[in-house]
């Protein structure tokens, strides 16, 4: 197991991400920036806002020139599962977890650096577990430790938080998650059944010219075939079935810099889905940020679709009032991605409510707004017409809809 650390491969980067602590990693950042553009690996002319910096603008990362500027490997490797940051304030990293078992139960399951809305603190690990029990029970968990019982490596993943971890690669995650105080806990392995993907680019989102401000994603597992078991009402319960593990990084303040989110990913007939709208805030316009993933097989799949452009969201039917009054959710839900003839649309419906919660941890942050997460479950309608062909499937689906203020 590796602690967090710099090596010199990775130094370019840490010194470009992070520009936040001294004037001196500012000045090289610009240097690197600089140095990069002059060697001829990426045009002016790939970054339109460098020229016209007086509006805000959020600059997709979904070209291989970006990918190149971050020094990512041409397909993904073990490190893209890695810890990606220095916890330092003003940087947030978290890894995300869900599985869909053949009992109806499901889990979501994340592992955090800190308080991912509020993230001028420094480093604070924490773990999050959720559990829907076949008879519709929602149970929920959530571990705190101590920095010196937090460990991350960066060439693959390896997360310990105290009892609990993560570790693997590309190819097998096992998590064994310790039973929280009201023992909810889960031992589960992942085997991938679909190529990684950063979504046909970096999977990063530049919130400024000097491209230092980001957000950043990845799915390491798409989609995954799952076994092991979980741990609730004081016993172990065996389930198999299909999961799905994505990681989150960056260097935004998700309470300024966001609005919300419409998300949802799983497996319908033959095909894998993973889609987010991402809205910005005003201060950028309300700009959206967005991918899309679409595979077709059950293991061994094929990439259809890895794009950061060309989704939409649709909500349609009532508004339903979310719990505590603040804010909606969509009756119908639906995420597109169309090119030409060719189309993934995912319709979302018959929601009701696995979690809600504000994203406040920290009651001396400095928040404006009512932020608040939701997580949904209810039937998910996946349509795929592709080179002529037409096909729909429908499954038990979860999906998240979120406000950042």
């Amino acid at each position: 197991m590796s602690k967090i650390g710099i090596n010199q491969n990775s130094l370019k980067v840490r010194l470009k991400v992070f520009p936040i602590r001294a004037g001196n990693t500012i000045f090289l950042t610009r240097m690197i920036l600089v140095a990069v553009l002059l060697s001829g690996l990426i045009g002016l002319s790939s970054y339109p806002s460098i020229a016209n910096a007086t509006t805000n603008q959020v600059i997709t990362g979904d070209t291989q020139k970006y990918r190149i500027f971050e020094g990512q490997a041409p397909t993904m490797q073990p490190s893209d599962a890695g810890m990606a940051t220095n916890p330092m304030p003003g940087v947030f990293e978290w890894w995300y977890l869900q599985g869909k078992f053949n009992d109806n139960s499901t889990t979501q399951i994340t592992l955090l650096t800190k308080p991912w809305v509020d993230n001028n603190g420094p480093l604070q690990p924490y773990g999050t577990i959720a559990i829907t029990t076949p008879n519709g029970t929602h149970l929920g968990g959530e571990i705190k430790v101590d920095v010196t019982q937090f460990k991350a490596a960066r060439n693959t993943m390896n997360v310990t938080m105290g009892d609990t971890w993560a570790r693997g690669d590309l190819k097998t995650v096992n998590l064994h998650f310790a039973p929280t105080a009201n023992g909810v806990g889960a031992n589960l392995v992942f085997q991938s059944a679909a190529p990684p993907t950063r979504f046909g680019g970096s999977g990063m989102w530049f919130f400024d010219p000097s491209l230092t401000r980001f957000s950043a994603t990845n799915d390491p597992m798409p989609f995954a075939k799952l076994k092991g078991n979980l741990t609730y009402g004081g016993q172990s319960h065996s389930v198999e079935g299909t999961g799905y593990i994505d990681k989150q990084w960056g260097t935004v303040n998700w309470n300024q810099d966001y609005d919300g989110w419409y998300w949802s990913t799983g497996h319908y007939g033959n095909y894998t889905i993973d889609m987010f709208v991402l809205t910005t805030s005003a201060a950028f316009n309300q700009q959206k940020t967005v991918d899309a993933y679409l595979a077709k097989g059950n293991g061994p799949s094929k990439v259809l679709v890895e794009t950061m452009k060309g989704v939409t969201a649709h909500a349609s039917g009532k508004n339903l009032t979310s719990p505590g009054g603040f804010h909606t959710y969509p009756e119908i839900l639906t995420l597109q991605w169309k090119n030409g003839t060719n189309s993934a649309t995912l319709t979302l419906t018959n929601p009701s409510i696995v979690a809600s919660q504000s994203t406040i941890v920290n009651t001396n942050a400095t928040i404006y707004g009512t932020p608040q997460y939701m997580r949904l479950q209810g039937t998910g309608t996946l349509n795929v017409q592709w080179a002529g062909g037409n096909e729909t499937a429908s499954a038990p689906a979860i999906w998240e809809v979120s406000y950042l203020h």
